[in-house]
C-alpha cells in the first residue's frame, strides 16, 4: 500500500478519534449515542489493526528495502499521543453504559483480529490476550473474556454446571481428593476415658481429559468487516456458549458426546447412571409419593444444597401432580412467580436428561457439589482457518473445549426410574 494510502487510514483514525470525543463531551444519554460510540469503537479498533498489519508485512521486506520499510512502518503507525487520546476517551466513559472496560473491549478486539487475520504474535493485540498452544496453532480466549462465554452457557443454556464442583487446569488432567464425614458427630467421653478415632473416609480420583469439539463455523470476511455487525456478540458468543452448554451437561448427565458416543473420561453413563434408583410404584407414571422417596432417600446432610434435576417435560408432568390436600405440588416461587421449587429445594431443567419411560431415570435428587466433579483443560479454544477458504472469501473458526468428569460420592445422588 502508499504512503498515500496509509496517510489516508491515519486521517480517517484521527476523524473518528475526533468524533468519538466529542460524542463524550457531549454526554452518551439517549440509546443513539451510545450506539454510535459503540459503532465508532469498532471503526477505531478496525483501523487501528489494519494499521498494524501494514507494519508486520512491511517489516518482513526484504533487506535492501529495510530503510525504505521503517519509514513506511513510522508513518503507517500511529502517534503515542493519538493512542494515549484513544485510551483516554475509552476511560472516561460513562458508568451507565453497557460497554465494558478497557480489558474486556481490548480482548474483544483481539478476537476481532483473530476472527479476520488468524493467529499472530506479532500483532500486539493478540499478543497480550490470547495464549497460543505450541502444538495445533490454537488459541486459548483470555480468562477475562473466556468468563463471559461460561458465564453465558451456564446462566443460559446449562444452569446445571453452575452447580457441579469445577476446576480449570492447564494440565492433561488432574487428582482429587475427597472426604466423607456424614453420619459423624460427638460423643461423650467420661471421666479419664479413651478418645474413639472417627476417621473420615477418603477417596481419589484420577481424572483425564477428552477433546470435544464444537464444529466448524464459515462466515463471510465481508462479514466481520462489518463495522454495523459484531461477530463476537451476536453469533460466536451465544452459538458457541450453546454448543458448550449442551455438549457438557450431557456429559456430566450422560457421561456421552452430542451423538451419544461414549466418551472414555467420563464415569460411565454419567449422573444419572451412579445415582441410587428407586422404581415408581406406578408403570410409567411419576406420582407424588415417588418423589417423596426418594427425598426421603437422600441423606439428610445434602439436603441443604440439594436440587432437582429433570427436563422440561417432566416439570410440565410434575406440575399437574397434587397432595393429599389437593394443593398442587409445585407452588409460585414467592420471589419469582416461577415454578422452580420442590418442598424447599429448586428444580435445575437439563435438556439432556431422559423422559418419563418406562426403564429410564427421568428425575434425580442431588447435591451436585458433592456429585459430581468436571475438570476444564485450558478453557475455550478457537482455531482459525483464514486461507482455508480464500478463493471463497470466507474464514471459519472451530471451537473447542478439553473436559473431563467423574462421580464424587454417589451416596448424593438419588434417582427415581420408571418401573
Amino acid at each position: 500500500m502508499s504512503s498515500k494510502a496509509i496517510e489516508s487510514k491515519k486521517n480517517s483514525l484521527r476523524i473518528l478519534l475526533s468524533n468519538q470525543a466529542t460524542l463524550i463531551s457531549r454526554g452518551l444519554h439517549s440509546q443513539e449515542a451510545k450506539d454510535s460510540y459503540a459503532a465508532l469503537s469498532t471503526q477505531i479498533a478496525d483501523l487501528e489493526s489494519d494499521l498494524a498489519m501494514l507494519a508486520e508485512i512491511e517489516a518482513r521486506m526484504a533487506p535492501d528495502q529495510a530503510a525504505a520499510a521503517q519509514r513506511a512502518t513510522t508513518d503507517a503507525t500511529v502517534s503515542v499521543a493519538e493512542r494515549a487520546a484513544s485510551v483516554a476517551i475509552r476511560n472516561v466513559m460513562p458508568s451507565f453504559l453497557p460497554v465494558e472496560d478497557n480489558s474486556r473491549e481490548n480482548i474483544r478486539v483481539a478476537l476481532r483480529s483473530l476472527v479476520r487475520h488468524g493467529l499472530s504474535e506479532a500483532r500486539p493485540e493478540q499478543r497480550d490476550l490470547l495464549t497460543t498452544s505450541d502444538a495445533v496453532g490454537q488459541a486459548v480466549i483470555a480468562q477475562a473474556y473466556a468468563s463471559e462465554f461460561l458465564t453465558y452457557a451456564k446462566d443460559y443454556y446449562a444452569p446445571l454446571l453452575n452447580l457441579v464442583r469445577t476446576q480449570y487446569g492447564t494440565g492433561y488432567g488432574t487428582k482429587i481428593t475427597i472426604a466423607s464425614d456424614l453420619g459423624v458427630g460427638a460423643s461423650l467421653v467420661s471421666e479419664n476415658g479413651p478418645h474413639t478415632e472417627t476417621d473420615p473416609t477418603f477417596s481419589s480420583h484420577p481424572v483425564n481429559t477428552d477433546l470435544l469439539s464444537f464444529g466448524e463455523i464459515r462466515f463471510s470476511n465481508q462479514l466481520t468487516a462489518d463495522s454495523g455487525f459484531d461477530l463476537i456478540e451476536q453469533v460466536l458468543k451465544p452459538m458457541y456458549s450453546r454448543r458448550f452448554a449442551r455438549g457438557l451437561e450431557k456429559a456430566v448427565l450422560l457421561g456421552t458426546d452430542q451423538a451419544g458416543t461414549t466418551l472414555p473420561n467420563q464415569s460411565t453413563g454419567g449422573l444419572v447412571a451412579a445415582a441410587t434408583t428407586t422404581n415408581s410404584a406406578t408403570a410409567s407414571v411419576v406420582a407424588a409419593d415417588d418423589l417423596e422417596v426418594i427425598y426421603e432417600s437422600l441423606n439428610d446432610g445434602y439436603h441443604p444444597t440439594a436440587v432437582w434435576v429433570m427436563n422440561q417435560s417432566t416439570r410440565n408432568a410434575i406440575r399437574k401432580l397434587k397432595d393429599s390436600t389437593g394443593r398442587y405440588l409445585l407452588q409460585p416461587n414467592p420471589a419469582t412467580g416461577a415454578l422452580d421449587m420442590l418442598w424447599g429445594n429448586k428444580i435445575v431443567l437439563a435438556s439432556s436428561m431422559p423422559s418419563i419411560a418406562t426403564g429410564d431415570t427421568p428425575i434425580l435428587f442431588t447435591s451436585l457439589q458433592d456429585a459430581w466433579f468436571v475438570y476444564l483443560d485450558g478453557g475455550l479454544r478457537l482455531t482459525t482457518t483464514v486461507e482455508r477458504y480464500a478463493e471463497l472469501n470466507l474464514a471459519s473458526l472451530i471451537g473447542s473445549v478439553k473436559t473431563g468428569g467423574t462421580v464424587l460420592l454417589p451416596a448424593a445422588v438419588q434417582g427415581l426410574k420408571i418401573s
